[in-house]
């Protein structure tokens, strides 16, 4: 097979049509091989920031074969698995253990998704149906999904999907630039709350922004005002740290070096490694025990959540 393919030369359907992609036919550590002979330096973690062990990790291929062979996939629905049990407790051991129940999926866009639902799931059985919205910063990116993309405010992802997407509200990202000090962000959100305060469900965001916004972290008030507005109004703090958490930042979860405390924390990327398609939903004990003293049944999820191969080489 020769190094590159077109979309005229394909079956597949591309992400862009007019653009040639390089066939790889292997990785090791940051390198990439394609199928004519080039070396690639790979310096994205595979491009979208997953495989942050580089390629061909043997450790990793070896837990996979090893959980193959035992068995790779049942649905979490009807039964559990050791390699699950084992990851879950070891994510709440050493990456946070300030948080009490983890939900494996598989990836982020599904984390976020979960997240999502869970925010609602909680206001609907603490008997407060009416909250649904989310306020989220405009300038971000959560996923790929319906219920992901409305989480957004930027009208270049969510066109021409606007018909589908729940109407959440957003604010202005609080920058060194427009923003320095939080106090805007935060006047943005009193004003929503003031308008919108008895359907808002969860405030939603990036500790540290990533692909929207890279590298960018609201000052210290504003998670401080952050933090007294949703004790005064009753939502939740959700993280999306599919890309910070699981040690980019330097600490387990980005979280860790703010002055607040999320409710609820989606993670993926660096979870699965590259190696299986892997992402965690986290959540605090007061999150579990609304759910558990309510319906008692957060059913929605994915045909790979917590299937013992991913499970096995996330542990791994």
């Amino acid at each position: 097979m020769k190094g590159t393919v077109l979309a005229d030369q394909t079956a597949v359907f591309p992400r862009f049509l007019d653009l040639p992609y390089p066939i790889v036919e292997r990785g090791e550590g940051v390198w990439l091989t394609t199928t004519d002979g080039k070396r690639v330096l790979d310096a994205c973690s595979g491009g979208a920031m997953v495989t942050c062990l580089g390629h061909a990790v043997p450790a990793l291929i070896a837990a996979a074969d090893e959980q193959a062979q035992r068995i790779a996939y049942f649905y979490n629905h009807h039964f559990t698995s050791e390699p699950q049990e084992r990851l879950a407790d070891r994510v709440l051991e050493v990456v946070a253990p300030e948080m009490a129940r983890v939900r494996l999926v598989s990836g982020g866009s599904e984390a976020n998704e979960t997240a999502l639902q869970l925010a609602r799931t909680y206001q609907v059985d603490r008997g407060e149906p009416d909250r649904w919205r989310v306020i989220s910063p405009a300038q971000a990116y959560h996923g790929s999904t319906m219920g992901t993309l409305a989480l957004s405010g930027r009208p270049r992802f969510q066109d021409p999907y606007g018909p589908y997407l729940a109407e959440h509200l957003h604010i202005p990202p609080s920058t060194w630039r427009f923003d320095p000090s939080g106090e805007q962000a935060l006047a943005e959100i009193d004003r929503l709350l003031e308008r919108h305060g008895d359907t808002v469900a969860a405030f939603f965001c990036e500790p540290v922004s990533a692909a929207a916004l890279p590298g960018y972290s609201p000052p210290g008030r504003f998670w401080q005002g952050l933090a007294e507005r949703r004790d005064r109004h009753g939502f939740l703090l959700c993280f999306d740290e599919v890309v910070t958490g699981l040690g980019r930042t330097g600490t387990w979860l980005g979280a860790h070096q703010l002055p607040i405390e999320p409710d609820i924390v989606a993670v993926g990327k660096g979870l699965g490694a590259g190696h299986a398609p892997l992402g965690a939903v986290l959540c605090r004990q007061h999150v579990y025990d609304a759910i558990d003293r309510g319906s008692r049944e957060f059913d929605l999820g994915h045909t790979w959540d917590g299937a013992p191969l991913s499970s096995a080489v996330g542990l791994a």
